[in-house]
C-alpha cells in the first residue's frame, strides 16, 4: 500500500527510466543472441564437470562456453561406445572433451502449444547447437581453479549419491545441487499433478534454510554483525553456483544478498524493496529470463508471500494457489481440484521433514542406517504424493492465452491487496467469472479442424467437431527403435505426451471419443498407451485381426488402462466417428497391406485417410469404389513410393495430399516417384516436413489450412 503514499510525478519519472533502460537492454540482448554465428564448422577442446554433462541412454548433451568466442553453447552428440559412456559417468573430476560438429540454430517447435527447445534456451541468452559428429572424451588434469570450485563441489555430491537409493538419490541430486535425472519426472507425477513441481526447484525455501544454518553457525562464532553479514553475502554467491545458477534461483539468492547489504549499510530494506530491486536487476541481467516458467513462479509467489505475510495459514495458502494457478494453466494447461489440500498437507511436512532429512543424507551418505531411513521416508512421501494425483479431479482447463493471463494475475493479486471486504468479495466474484467465460471459450469453440499433428515418420491426425461435440484421432504416432543395445536406450517417454496430448490439453480436450489405429506398425500407435493414461478414451478402433496381434495387445496392457476394442472392417454398417470404412476387406495381422481406409465429409471437404495401404491395396479399394473421389488425400506410408499409385490417384483426383514424414528420415520420404506422380496430376502437396502441424480450420460453409511454421530447405 505505501506505493500510493509515493510522489506520484517522481514514481510515472523513475517507472519510465526503467522502462526505457530495460527496452534497451532487451534490443541489446536480442541482438547480442542474434549475432552468433550459425551453419559453420566446429573444432574445439572444451574443459568441463561431469555436473555440467546431461546422459540419456546412448545421447549427451551439455551447455559450455565455446573457446572461440566464449559464448554459451548447446553441444548434443551420439556416444560412439558403452566404454565411452562408463568413462563419463564414473569420472569424478574434470574432463576435456573434443568435439568436432557444425553450428545451428535450434529448430523451432513445429507444432502448436508444443514445448520450444530453442526458445527455452533463448531466454537463457543461447540461441545455437553444436551438433557433434565426433566426439573424444579424456580426463583433464585434476588441478582445479578457483572458479571451478562450485563444480567439483558438485560433482563430488553426484559421485557421492549415485549409488544411492534411487529415490533419497533423485530428492538429493534436485534438492540440493538442481541436478534431475531423465526418469525425474516420471517418477514424480503426484507433484506436477497437484502443482507442486516448483518445490523441487532450488528456490526460495532452499536458500532460507541454507542462510539459516549458516547464521547458527555465525552465531556460535559470535562474529561482529557487518562481518557476519559479509560472510552470509560470500557463502550465498557460493551457494548461488552450487545449486547451479539457475535464473529461478537467482530471484532468491539476490533478495537475500540485498537485505545482507543494507546490514552492511547500516539501512532498513523492506522485503517489497528487495524483491522490487531484485525484478529490475534480473531484467537488466537476463531479461528474457522472465519468460520461463521458473522465474514467473519465483516472482509471483514470492510477491505473494510478501502480500499475505499477516494473513492466517489457510488464507495464506489458497492465495497462493490462486496466484499460481493462472501461470501454471499457460503452461500446463490443467488443474487438481486437490492442490490447495495438498499445498496445506505436504507443503509442511516437505519443509520440516523431508529437505532436512535430504540435506542430512548428503552430508552423512557414509552412514548406511541414515540412508536407510531416509529412503524409506522420502519413498512414503512420493508415494504418497503419486496416490493423491491419481485421485479423481483434474480439470483439463486449456490454454488461457497471455493476454488473458496476465489479466487474471494482475485481478488476482487486486483481491490480495484489496482492504475492504465487500470490495474483496466484488472482484471475487469478477475473478471467478473471468475463468468460467475464458473455461467455456476454450472449452465450446465454433470452428471445428482436421488437424496433422507433425510426429515425425509417422502419422497422427484430430478430428474435432464444432463446439468438441465429437473428438476423434487417427493413429497416435510413435518412435521406431532400429537396433538399440541396452546402454543406448533412452528412458522411456513418449512424444505424444510433448505434442499431441498437448496440444489436445491446451484446446481443453481430456475426452477422445475412438482412437483409429490404421494398423499396427509402432509410428501408427505406438504411442496409444501414452493417450489412454493421459486422457479418457472412450474406444479403440482397429482393422479387423489386429485385435487378435499378440504384439498390439502387449501394447494395449502397456496402457494400464481398460477401453473397449473394435474390431472393423468395409462391412460395418455404421459409420464410426462419422467416418465410413472402405478397408480392410478381410481379417489380417495388422500389416501395411491391411491398413484401415477410412472417408468422411469433413468442413464442406472429402477426406480420404489411407494409413500405409501399397499401391496393390489402393487399387483394390478403387475397384470396389470405382466413384469414389476426395478432396483432400492423406498419402499413404508418409509419401512412400510403394503407395499412391498412379492411377489411384488419377482416379480419385485429390485436389490437396497431406504427407506426414519425419524430417532427414532413413527412408528419403516422400520419395521422388510420389512427388512425381501427384504433380503430374496437379496435387498440391502439404508436407510436415516443411509446414509442421497442419489445422483444416473451418466454420459453417469455409475453411482454410493453417501451418505453424515454414521451413523450405528441409
Amino acid at each position: 500500500m505505501r506505493v500510493w503514499k509515493l510522489n506520484f510525478n517522481v514514481l510515472w519519472i523513475v517507472a519510465l527510466i526503467v522502462g526505457t533502460l530495460f527496452t534497451w537492454r532487451c534490443l541489446t540482448f536480442k541482438q547480442q543472441v542474434e549475432m552468433q554465428t550459425v551453419n559453420s564448422e566446429i573444432h574445439e577442446t572444451i574443459r568441463i564437470f561431469p555436473d555440467e554433462i546431461k546422459l540419456n541412454g546412448g545421447q549427451i548433451n551439455l551447455v559450455a562456453n565455446s573457446h572461440f568466442d566464449n559464448k554459451k553453447r548447446v553441444y548434443f552428440s551420439r556416444l560412439s561406445s558403452e566404454s565411452q559412456k562408463l568413462m563419463i559417468q564414473r569420472n569424478n573430476g574434470p574432463l576435456f572433451l573434443t568435439v568436432v560438429g557444425k553450428l545451428e540454430k535450434f529448430k523451432p517447435a513445429t507444432n502448436v502449444n508444443e514445448f520450444d527447445t530453442g526458445l527455452y534456451y533463448r531466454h537463457q541468452g543461447i540461441s545455437s547447437l553444436v551438433n557433434v559428429t565426433n566426439l573424444t572424451v579424456v580426463p583433464a588434469p585434476a588441478k582445479i581453479q578457483i572458479n571451478e570450485l562450485p563444480h567439483a563441489l558438485r560433482t563430488g555430491l553426484l559421485c557421492r549419491t549415485a549409488n544411492y537409493p534411487p529415490n533419497i538419490k533423485r530428492y538429493c541430486q534436485a534438492l540440493v545441487i538442481g541436478v534431475r535425472d531423465s526418469d525425474f519426472y516420471q517418477e514424480m507425477t503426484g507433484s506436477s499433478k497437484l502443482g507442486l513441481l516448483h518445490v523441487f526447484s532450488v528456490s526460495g525455501m532452499h536458500v532460507a534454510f541454507f542462510l539459516g544454518l549458516v547464521e547458527r553457525l555465525l552465531a556460535g562464532v559470535k562474529f561482529p554483525k557487518r562481518t557476519s553479514a559479509l560472510l552470509k553475502i560470500i557463502c550465498l554467491v557460493v551457494y548461488f553456483q552450487f545449486a547451479g545458477g539457475s535464473p529461478g534461483l537467482f530471484r532468491a539468492v539476490i533478495m537475500a544478498v540485498l537485505r545482507q547489504f543494507a546490514v552492511l549499510l547500516g539501512r532498513d530494506l523492506s522485503s517489497l524493496d528487495s524483491w522490487s530491486i531484485t525484478l529490475i536487476l534480473q531484467l537488466f541481467w537476463l531479461p528474457e529470463a522472465t519468460y520461463l516458467l521458473s522465474v514467473q513462479l519465483s516472482y509471483s509467489l514470492s510477491l505473494g508471500i510478501i502480500a499475505t505475510a499477516k494473513w492466517k495459514l489457510f488464507s495464506k495458502t489458497v492465495m497462493l494457489n490462486m496466484i499460481s494457478l493462472p501461470i501454471l494453466l499457460e503452461n500446463f494447461y490443467q488443474w487438481h481440484i486437490l492442490s490447495i489440500l495438498a499445498s496445506l498437507v505436504f507443503l509442511p511436512i516437505f519443509s520440516v521433514i523431508i529437505f532436512p532429512l535430504v540435506l542430512a543424507a548428503s552430508v552423512f551418505g557414509d552412514l548406511p542406517i541414515v540412508i536407510s531411513i531416509a529412503e524409506r521416508i522420502v519413498s512414503v512421501f512420493t508415494a504418497s504424493l503419486n496416490f493423491c494425483g491419481e485421485l479423481p479431479g483434474m480439470i483439463v482447463f486449456g490454454k488461457p492465452g497471455v493476454w488473458i493471463t496476465i489479466v487474471l494475475l494482475v485481478v488476482t493479486f487486486w483481491v490480495t491487496l484489496s482492504v475492504h471486504n465487500s470490495r474483496r468479495k466484488l472482484l471475487l466474484v469478477g475473478l471467478s467469472c473471468m475463468y468460467l467465460c475464458t473455461f467455456i471459450w476454450i472449452h465450446f469453440p465454433m470452428n471445428g479442424e482436421v488437424t496433422m499433428i507433425d510426429v515425425g515418420q509417422g502419422d497422427s491426425f484430430l478430428i474435432r467437431r464444432p463446439f468438441n461435440r465429437r473428438v476423434t484421432l487417427i493413429d497416435t504416432g510413435g518412435k521406431v527403435h532400429f537396433g538399440e543395445r541396452p546402454w543406448q536406450r533412452q528412458s522411456e517417454t513418449y512424444r505424444a505426451e510433448r505434442i499431441g496430448i498437448n496440444y489436445l490439453k491446451s484446446i481443453g480436450i481430456n475426452t477422445v471419443d475412438e482412437i483409429l489405429l490404421s494398423h499396427q506398425d509402432a509410428d501408427h500407435c505406438g504411442d496409444l498407451p501414452a493417450y489412454m493414461k493421459q486422457l479418457r478414451v472412450k474406444r479403440v478402433v482397429v482393422p479387423i485381426g489386429m485385435n487378435q496381434n499378440p504384439s498390439f495387445i502387449k501394447r494395449l496392457k502397456k496402457a494400464g488402462t481398460a477401453t473397449e476394442l473394435v474390431p472393423v472392417s468395409d462391412k460395418q454398417n455404421c459409420l464410426v466417428g462419422g467416418l465410413r470404412i472402405l478397408h480392410p476387406f478381410v481379417a489380417g495381422k495388422g500389416e501395411n497391406h491391411d491398413s484401415m481406409v477410412v472417408f468422411g465429409n469433413i468442413g464442406h471437404q472429402r477426406w480420404l485417410f489411407t494409413g500405409d495401404l501399397d499401391q496393390a491395396g489402393e487399387i483394390e479399394v478403387l475397384q470396389r469404389y470405382p466413384n469414389l473421389k476426395v478432396d483432400v488425400l492423406k498419402a499413404g506410408h508418409h509419401g512412400s513410393k510403394t503407395s499412391s499409385a498412379p492411377d489411384f490417384i488419377r482416379t480419385i483426383k485429390p485436389r490437396i495430399a497431406l504427407i506426414s514424414a519425419g524430417r532427414n528420415n532413413r527412408y528419403h520420404h516422400p520419395n521422388d516417384e510420389t512427388m512425381q506422380t501427384l504433380r503430374c496430376n496437379r496435387v498440391k502437396v502439404i508436407n510436415s516436413q516443411i509446414s509442421g502441424m497442419v489445422r483444416y480450420v473451418y466454420r459453417n460453409n469455409r475453411g482454410r489450412f493453417v501451418p505453424t511454421v515454414n521451413l523450405k530447405g528441409s
